[in-house]
């Protein structure tokens, strides 16, 4: 089991959550003044320098954070460490862009064109900063940029972007890897709480400001966006775990983090909540007074619990909730192939070289999974070795896994689903030296490479006998 400190230098939540702030109001503060100094020159180069140079501004508060003293790395050094990741995520995500999507970009950028969803995030994001800029930034939402928008919260957020730096597609490239920092922040923090020595805190820091599923930061998706709201909802339940009239707070605040990044996502939250009181309590001194209340609140709470399935479910068919609720027959039977499929993420590799719809971001998800893999090997040991000893597990692992299980029991299994919460496993995993990790997720990308050459060699590839599990990528 993991040797993690009976006692942490301090508790997490409040300083870490300022910090955030501070780094995010500077972020836009800076990219206000300075584009409104340049506006006469804006233009797709003009933005991106602008807002470039923001995400380097946001950087600074971290350098006070409770997590730079947990690192226990000198703010010079950090402030290094962060600006070669920054210089290499966003010339890695800008040669992308213009490889893969425009290469014209900066002779004039236009509306981004990808697939369909992606192409809608943009738009979004373009019709809400307009508004705003026309309205002022308190003005009720338009009506047709609410109308059936499944994610209005989480791109009305995102829409400060184009609000601040102007509707240029490749600014979101330092936004996502300005969000990607927040949940790296959020992960190191915690660790802060679980351990005593610097080592294991470096190691989060290190694996979750490298995690792969930000790498390519020219997407534009919601998902960088979306993991930091969902990890923030988690964070925000895993710091007030054992203040329960705080915790009991944050419950609908996490929910609606949730929700707004995915909709299913509401009822989980709600019942990983549920979940962990009834294993907190179970063995409690109040065990028969909880029971006899719990029972009374159940049945209070039935109506409210079918108006929370409908929420979280009002944009799916029948047949979808079905399959997301566990209706579906053939959902239990196929179980396993679709965990397989949620371990291994779009397999082949090769597919890649038939460019298949999504191609071009694949590469994230393929070292998505093998660090999923590697973080697994690690804690479900432990997690069972937990659940014997004391027929609990830990409250990061519970959610990590239901999060991994509502993506494989999805009607499209997506890379994003299920890795959207595997970051909340690294604390749990960060023990372990660094130079074990080096060697297990060197191993197991070897493992992967040498069963995709299996996989061709046998002759199965372009049969899509792991892609026909479910849909997505």
């Amino acid at each position: 089991m993991n040797p993690i400190a009976a006692s942490a230098p301090t508790t997490p939540g409040g300083s870490t959550l300022l910090t955030i702030g501070m780094s995010f109001l500077c972020y836009l503060t800076a990219g206000s003044a300075i584009s409104e100094i340049f506006a006469s020159q804006q233009g797709p180069m003009v933005s991106l320098l602008i807002s470039s140079v923001c995400l380097f501004c946001a950087a600074i508060p971290l350098l006070f954070s409770r997590v730079q003293s947990g690192l226990r790395i000198g703010r010079i050094p950090l402030l290094g460490i962060i600006a070669l990741l920054f210089g290499l995520k966003l010339g890695a995500g800008i040669l992308h862009y213009l490889h893969f999507i425009e290469p014209e970009y900066f002779k004039g950028a236009t509306f981004y064109t990808y697939l369909w969803d992606f192409e809608w995030i943009d738009r979004s994001m373009v019709l809400i900063s307009e508004h705003w800029h026309v309205n002022g930034l308190f003005s009720a939402w338009p009506a047709d940029y609410v109308s059936d928008n499944k994610n209005q919260y989480l791109l009305a957020f995102m829409g400060l972007n184009y609000f601040v730096f102007g509707a240029f597609p490749m600014n979101i490239v330092p936004w996502n890897i300005l969000m990607g920092l927040y949940t790296a922040l959020l992960v190191t923090d915690i660790a802060c709480e679980m351990y005593a020595e610097c080592q294991p805190i470096r190691t989060t820091f290190i694996l979750a400001i490298l995690l792969p599923f930000n790498w390519i930061a020219s997407f534009m998706w919601r998902d960088t966006t979306g993991q930091f709201w969902v990890v923030l909802g988690v964070y925000l339940l895993y710091v007030t775990r054992k203040k329960l009239v705080w915790w009991i707070v944050c419950v609908p605040i996490a929910a609606f983090l949730a929700y707004s990044h995915r909709q299913p996502y509401l009822l989980l939250i709600i019942y990983c909540s549920l979940l962990y009181l009834t294993l907190r309590f179970a063995r409690s001194k109040y065990n028969v007074i909880w029971l006899f209340f719990g029972g009374i609140l159940c049945v209070a709470a039935f109506p409210a619990l079918r108006w929370l399935n409908g929420t979280s479910m009002a944009r799916f068919d029948d047949s979808y909730k079905g399959m997301y609720l566990g209706g579906n027959g053939s959902l239990v039977i196929g179980m396993p192939f679709r965990v397989l499929r949620g371990i291994v993420g779009p397999f082949p590799w090769t597919q890649y070289f038939l460019k298949v719809a999504g191609y071009e971001y694949q590469p994230d998800d393929y070292g998505e999974h093998v660090l999923n893999v590697a973080l697994l090997w690690v804690c479900v040991p432990d997690q069972w070795k937990r659940w014997k000893g004391s027929k609990n597990i830990d409250f990061l692992f519970a959610f990590a896994a239901f999060f991994f299980l509502s993506g494989v029991i999805a009607v499209g299994i997506h890379s994003s689903y299920v890795s959207v919460a595997m970051v909340m496993l690294i604390p749990l995993a960060a023990y372990r030296p660094p130079a074990y990790w080096f060697t297990m997720v060197s191993l197991w990308l070897l493992v992967f490479v040498l069963l995709n050459v299996t996989y061709n060699v046998l002759g199965l590839a372009g049969g899509n006998h792991i892609q026909n599990i479910s849909g997505g990528y």
